[in-house]
């Protein structure tokens, strides 16, 4: 398993881990960084940290949805959240996955955001 550890923005680390026959390197960083800072920049330095795990299911070969994206996600204050997305590609799994962690932190934030107004905390 390869680990690498990116700093995006002031406070959030990014920790990406690849199985044996994810193919990875600068690219794929470039990119996993890119998905995940454009999707989480709205969040500001609310996001701690993030560890995203890419791995091929079942090894290499010609078999649909192989690919799975885990991301958990730190937000500070909350307990750790994370999503998972299965699909036929590295790009897909990773995209996937990504928009599946946006839309739920959203809902977490929103409803954190509902109650303070409601209660005044």
């Amino acid at each position: 398993m390869e680990s690498a550890r990116l700093t995006g923005g002031d406070t959030m680390q990014i920790l990406i881990n690849t199985g044996q026959h994810i193919q990875s390197g600068a690219n794929l960083t470039r990119e996993i960084q890119g998905a995940v800072g454009a999707a989480l920049q709205r969040f500001g330095d609310r996001i701690t940290r993030v560890e995203l795990y890419l791995k091929d299911e079942r090894g290499p070969g010609e078999r649909d949805d192989d690919v799975c994206c885990l991301i958990e996600a730190r937000a500070a204050g909350f307990r750790p959240v994370a999503v998972r997305h299965q699909a036929a590609t590295v790009g897909q799994a990773l995209h996937g996955a990504v928009t599946k962690l946006e839309r739920l932190l959203q809902g977490i934030f929103a409803r954190r955001r509902r109650a303070v107004d409601a209660y005044g905390h």
